[in-house]
């Protein structure tokens, strides 16, 4: 009798702790997942909520924000209207010619070129296409780069020919800057030699066409490319 008791003891107590260890199994495993999703659904859930509230304020707001997104592209519009959509050698050759315009020194009327340059165009800034097609605007359509072409003017000058022509450069038409200004005194002709570089900035991506700068009253190409006599006679000594 007294073993059978143990023995029913040892059964009931045997039970007893496999319910605990199942229940803390239970609580340590199924549980804590439980609550971890339970946890994440409810971040997810404030997630959505915050943004339901962002597109109901839009929605709210989709009048003024719609006449506000109009005034902004009719700003922009005008701002980018003010750039050139290419910058070409003919822009620079005339640049050099109202600058030689304007260096009018009383001593040395001239600015003598030596060299004019001009490096590959180098883009600095890029709307890409997904964003252009975002704004789903009729005016913007492609991608817009902004460009800037960066151009060296060496020469001979006096110092207020040289005044004048850097006033001409900040006169000009085209979005330029001046990037630097190096000259050198030569004390035999008391001229100042060196160069003035330009950074000339245009945008293409734009519905604009590219103006020609107004080549009248200049004269460019030759209607006959065997006048040059120099070549003629070199040729003749050869034959």
């Amino acid at each position: 009798m007294k073993l059978k008791q143990f023995n029913d003891k040892y059964l009931f107590g045997s039970v007893l702790l496999l319910c605990i260890v199942a229940g803390l199994a239970f609580y340590f495993f199924a549980y804590t997942t439980i609550v971890d999703n339970v946890n994440q659904l409810e971040a997810e859930n404030d997630g959505i909520r915050a943004h339901i509230s962002s597109l109901q304020t839009y929605y709210d707001n989709r009048e003024q924000n719609a006449a506000d997104t109009e005034i902004m592209l009719k700003e922009v519009t005008s701002i980018l209207g003010e750039y050139d959509s290419c910058i070409l050698t003919e822009d620079i050759i005339m640049q050099a010619v109202a600058v030689d315009r304007a260096a009018n020194d009383e001593n040395y009327k001239e600015m003598i070129f030596t060299k004019i340059s001009a490096d590959e165009p180098e883009t600095i800034f890029t709307v890409p296409q997904s964003t252009i097609d975002k704004v789903q605007s009729d005016v913007f359509k492609k991608e817009i780069r902004f460009n800037v072409l960066n151009t060296s003017y060496s020469n001979e000058t006096g110092y207020v020919a040289m005044k004048d022509a850097i006033a001409a450069i900040f006169a000009s038409n085209y979005k330029l800057n001046i990037q630097s200004i190096v000259y050198n005194l030569d004390e035999q002709t008391g001229l100042l030699k060196g160069s003035i570089n330009l950074g000339y900035y245009y945008v293409e991506g734009l519905d604009k066409e590219y103006t020609l700068p107004n080549l009248e009253g200049y004269e460019h190409g030759t209607g006959n490319i065997f006048t040059n006599t120099s070549l003629l006679l070199a040729t003749d000594e050869e034959d």
